[in-house]
């Protein structure tokens, strides 16, 4: 039938029928407040800080789809290792490269070899890879430096040390052991001296020349064993022994002479023998710098006659009598053993004159570095005959001459280098 009219109670039962109708997408009060709120005007450039005023919850569900003119903010946060927090391990993906020196650049790449690079610029590397070197090098713009916490070492003789230094002594032959690497070195080689000369009553003798000396700074020697050679002193009427470090070699002192026979060349020259003017060895003045050593003095035939002084690693040996009594040659002096000075290679006295013929004379001596004293001949009976003194072991001194004469010292090898 047809509705005529509604009271106030059925509007009220309209508004509660409306109210309770079962639909899950009803707006409450609340929810009206909320729309309205909304301006009218609101655009797509609407920001988020709008519709977090809302104050509505948008499930994550209902946000498919693409944004149209999404934004950002108009300045992204600094790069940090703060800011990269939180993030997935399952977000990273991909392959990092593999782990290659292709992908290390800019750094110089260093040459194994056994021989040095050609043409290397200064900075360059090359790692030695020689069985007896195995070490890193880099290049100074004229050679190669080696890089290395291995300090080289030597073995061999008697061992001792002083200011910085190790010394290595050889007072006989031996072996001389250098490890790890190559050395330089300072070496004093000092060789045997020559003994004077016993020529009974056939003439004065001449005293031995010294030992040759080298004294030689700076010197390689490689990783190995090196031989060790020490000269020994000449018996009487012969001359002393070489002495050598390898192929480094100090020759032996000559021999002293006697009547009709001249002294013997050497490392440093025989003096002359008496009554016959014979002439003194030579030493080996001309092969080294500095020389090995020098002459011996020439004999005297004339009353009082004499025979002449050895040559000394430092000075020629003295004339028979007339100059310096026969005295032997001066040796040279050396600190590299001891840190002190001393002397080695001085040459050997002459014989001097019967007393019976000339008087008693003053006995000569042997040149500093060792050299032996000369004594007198006592020839036919006469009173005062003075035999000749040795050589000093381990100095290179020539042996003196006299009734009997007497053979030369012993030389010596010394090792030292820098510690």
């Amino acid at each position: 039938m047809a509705l005529t009219k509604v009271t106030s109670g059925g509007i009220s039962d309209i508004a509660a029928a409306v109210e309770g109708a079962s639909d899950s997408n009803k707006f409450t009060d609340a929810d009206h407040s909320k729309l309205n709120a909304i301006e009218a005007s609101a655009t797509a450039d609407q920001t988020k800080s709008d519709i977090e005023g809302l104050g509505i919850d948008v499930p994550a569900a209902n946000l498919t789809g693409t944004i149209a003119d999404a934004r950002f903010p108009a300045t992204l946060p600094t790069a940090s290792a703060a800011n990269l927090t939180a993030i997935p391990a399952a977000n990273i993906t991909g392959t990092l490269p593999a782990i290659s020196g292709a992908n290390l650049t800019g750094i110089d790449a260093a040459t194994v070899a056994t021989s040095a690079p050609s043409s290397p610029s200064t900075g360059d590397f090359w790692f030695d890879s020689t069985a007896t070197e195995k070490s890193m090098k880099v290049y100074n713009g004229t050679g190669w430096d080696t890089l290395s916490n291995i300090v080289t070492e030597g073995s061999g003789g008697t061992e001792t040390t002083y200011s910085g230094y190790k010394v290595h002594t050889f007072l006989s032959s031996g072996t001389f052991t250098v490890s790890r690497l190559d050395m330089t070195a300072d070496i004093l080689i000092v060789a045997g001296g020559g003994g004077g000369s016993d020529s009974g009553n056939a003439g004065w003798g001449g005293g031995g020349g010294a030992g040759g000396v080298r004294q030689i700074s700076g010197q390689t020697l490689a990783v190995g064993d090196h031989t060790i050679t020490v000269g020994a002193g000449g018996a009487k009427n012969a001359s002393g022994g070489n002495s050598s470090v390898g192929s480094i070699t100090a020759t032996g002192g000559g021999r002293g002479g006697h009547k009709d026979l001249s002294g013997a060349a050497g490392g440093s020259g025989g003096g002359g023998g008496g009554d016959s003017n014979s002439a003194g060895g030579a030493g080996n003045a001309g092969s080294y710098s500095p020389v090995e050593g020098y002459a011996g003095g020439a004999g005297r035939d004339l009353t009082p006659e004499g025979g002449a002084g050895g040559g000394g690693a430092g000075g020629t040996g003295h004339n028979g009598i007339s100059d310096g009594t026969g005295a032997g040659g001066v040796g040279v002096t050396n600190s590299w053993r001891t840190n002190s000075n001393v002397y080695y290679g001085g040459g050997g006295g002459g014989s001097l004159g019967r007393p019976d013929l000339g008087g008693d004379y003053t006995q000569s001596v042997g040149g500093n570095g060792g050299g032996g004293a000369g004594g007198r001949q006592g020839d036919y009976g006469s009173p005062g005959a003075v035999n000749g003194t040795a050589g000093t072991a381990n100095t290179g001194g020539g042996g003196g001459a006299g009734e009997v004469s007497a053979a030369g010292g012993s030389g010596i090898v010394v090792i030292r280098y820098e510690t």
